[in-house]
């Protein structure tokens, strides 16, 4: 029997990129249910080019433009309401700066219903330099690592193995439609940042195992630098790993990692880089996830 795949996109002022990840879905060698385009308030003129190019046409893709910006969870939270209204067999997550290769799709399937699981493809940047981030294990214990450990490495997928991870990014995941309804929704609270994070603890809560598969690969169009340019995606981000801990970690472990973040951070960024800026921001951040500030 045929799989029902609803695909959720979210995008933001970002339409040339957004056009090539359509295309790629569309072109995938197992063909999906419908497309749930959910534009973030843009600004660019993304609904007058997507009725140029002719998509606002197509019967199989809903596009929903929100009020206001809704940041990423907002609009996977929303998405994924919509697509849930078809009741498909697995909904796709995908962000609007990837391109998952032809056989993506196919290959994440194949995976998701051999193990009954969420599925994830591998990344890659698109100069051909591994992109993934993934890892095998979450670490709520200790203080001075991170809270995934175990990264996955590019020869572990060159060995291609089908490999047990602890987190997806909304970059590509195929998640059953049961998952979903047992998990239950996405967390827009987080705005960027830390939801998918959280959706994953989740997951692995709630006794689904995710899967990294080395057969099905997506492309990442935008470099990830971390650390390099402080700014309100970097005050996010100090916030919301505050929270995941909050939720996840001991007392103890919460207000050490604080302590420990903010003194490592200080150091490279404000007293080494002369950043008053960025010390600025990473208090904010902190405080903002002590204070339990999710507006």
């Amino acid at each position: 029997m045929k799989m029902k795949v609803n695909v959720v996109l979210v995008t933001y002022n970002r339409k040339n990129l957004l056009i090539e990840a359509l295309d790629a879905v569309l072109n995938q060698t197992y063909t999906i249910n419908k497309i749930f385009c959910i534009d973030n308030f843009s600004t660019d003129g993304t609904q007058d080019y997507l009725n140029e190019k002719g998509f606002l046409k197509r019967d199989n893709f809903i596009y929903i433009r929100t009020h206001n910006n809704l940041g990423g969870a907002g609009g996977f939270k929303l998405g994924v309401k919509e697509a849930l209204l078809d009741k498909p067999d697995y909904i796709w997550l995908m962000d609007d700066d990837v391109e998952p290769e032809p056989t993506c799709l196919e290959n994440l399937l194949s995976v998701s219903n051999e193990y009954g699981c969420v599925s994830q493809p591998v990344r890659y940047y698109s100069d051909g330099e591994f992109a993934s981030f993934e890892s095998k294990l979450f670490n709520f214990k200790n203080p001075f690592r991170d809270f995934k450990v175990g990264k996955i490495s590019l020869e572990e997928i060159r060995e291609g193995r089908i490999l047990d991870i602890c987190a997806v990014p909304f970059e590509g995941p195929l998640i059953p439609y049961e998952v979903i309804l047992k998990v239950g929704e996405i967390d827009d609270s987080y705005f960027i940042i830390g939801d998918d994070t959280d959706y994953s603890k989740r997951i692995i809560d709630s006794g689904y195992k995710i899967k990294l598969v080395n057969s099905a690969n997506l492309i990442r169009k935008l470099k990830i630098n971390p650390g390099t340019d402080f700014n309100w995606k970097t005050y996010f981000y100090f916030r919301n790993i505050t929270l995941l801990d909050k939720k996840f970690s001991s007392l103890w472990v919460l207000w050490l990692r604080i302590i420990y973040r903010f003194f490592r951070f200080s150091f490279s960024n404000v007293l080494y880089r002369r950043n008053i800026n960025a010390y600025r921001v990473l208090i904010s951040g902190l405080w903002a996830g002590i204070m339990n500030n999710k507006n």
